[in-house]
């Protein structure tokens, strides 16, 4: 994609759509908060690189799948947090819906349900990231994981 193609935000996506942001259970990506004695994302579960946005996927499609959020991700790898739309919005991100290639993501249902958290221009902008990650961060809810 490139900077003239880039798109951030797509209106038609509600602010109460849950999305869900896969997070890889190592200390990259959770710390303990001694405070509310349970693993919070850190800032690492929530990066993005130039021309990419933060990947997630959106509740409305997986529930017309008949997939809840516990079942989405390998428990042994990954955990997974969830949050509304409005929160990225709200840090003046966007979410637009991608379609993500076989080889990116094997699982049907998770690409069809594939969005993209971006922020309004294509280049990589830290500080103005931060702040939406941090809103994420604070806004973020650990999905339960049961036994498959």
């Amino acid at each position: 994609m490139s900077e003239d193609e880039w798109a951030w935000n797509d209106p038609q996506i509600p602010d109460d759509e849950v999305i869900f942001r896969r997070v890889r259970m190592n200390p990259d990506h959770r710390t303990f908060d001694p405070e509310k004695g349970q693993w919070v994302p850190s800032a690492g579960a929530f990066r993005r690189m130039e021309g990419e946005g933060m990947s997630a996927h959106m509740n409305s499609v997986l529930k017309s799948k008949g997939r809840a959020g516990h079942s989405l991700y390998d428990p042994e790898r990954y955990g997974a947090v969830r949050f509304p739309v409005e929160v990225v919005r709200s840090a003046g991100a966007g979410v637009v819906q991608t379609l993500p290639s076989v080889e990116e993501e094997p699982d049907q249902d998770l690409r069809e349900a594939h969005v993209e958290a971006r922020p309004p221009t294509w280049a990589l902008d830290k500080r103005f990231w931060s702040k939406v990650r941090a809103q994420m961060i604070k806004a973020s809810v650990w999905v339960e994981q049961r036994a498959s």
